[in-house]
């Protein structure tokens, strides 16, 4: 995680459909912060920030410095809500941590060199099979993407669980090691020249079986 992004809250008194409808309203969205053993805190928080915030892919790999009362906690986002018709963010939930925080999270998956790759050069169509891996991480040290490098990657290859490198202090949640993250495939133009190919020197070798057996 590179950076830890402050944003201003304001304690909620009132929670419900008739006060949340009202802080919408007052352009703010309604959230809550919870966990790390403390009560829960109904809050709200601007909402063109948080326009801009969710915007980003990667937000839910950020840390976000809550500010409220003059009080400031370490929180992620857990969880987002919109309106199933205008795609209004409708409620956002904060979750707090601390240097001893380890949290489930969606970390991006990032290819790179797929120009050294013999099978990219080759033709070959990167097949992304998760583009997004689950890890068990520090809360405070999220990886902001997980880099897949694609280099020596011939047709047919595959990139599984057990080569990634991953970040320190990081591990996979699923115990499967050979879980495939990616594959280089022969697409159907390279398969058909290759398989014509195939047919002419069966033909040729044909051919040449004929000749020989006609001079004997």
């Amino acid at each position: 995680m590179t950076n830890i992004i402050e944003i201003d809250g304001q304690r909620r008194e009132k929670v419900g459909t008739g006060p949340a409808r009202a802080v919408r309203k007052n352009e703010e969205i309604p959230s809550i912060v919870y966990g790390s053993g403390h009560d829960n805190m109904a809050i709200s928080v601007d909402k063109k920030t948080m326009d801009i915030e969710l915007k980003d892919p990667s937000y839910l790999t950020k840390l976000y410095l809550l500010k409220v009362d003059g009080k400031k906690e370490q929180t992620v986002i857990r969880d987002v809500q919109y309106h199933p018709v205008t795609d209004r963010i409708v409620h956002i939930d904060f979750y707090r941590v601390n240097k001893d925080s380890r949290i489930h999270v969606d970390v991006p998956v990032r290819f790179i060199n797929e120009s050294n790759s013999p099978g990219m050069k080759r033709g070959g169509v990167l097949n992304i099979i998760m583009h997004k891996l689950d890890l068990n991480c520090s809360a405070v040290n999220i990886p902001d993407y997980i880099t897949v490098d694609l280099t020596g990657l011939n047709l047919g290859d595959a990139v599984h669980l057990e080569t990634l490198d991953l970040p320190e202090g990081a591990t996979p949640v699923s115990s499967d090691s050979t879980l495939t993250i990616a594959t280089i495939v022969v697409p159907s133009a390279v398969k058909s020249a290759e398989e014509e190919e195939k047919e002419e020197e069966r033909a040729e070798e044909a051919d040449e079986d004929a000749k020989a057996s006609e001079k004997e």
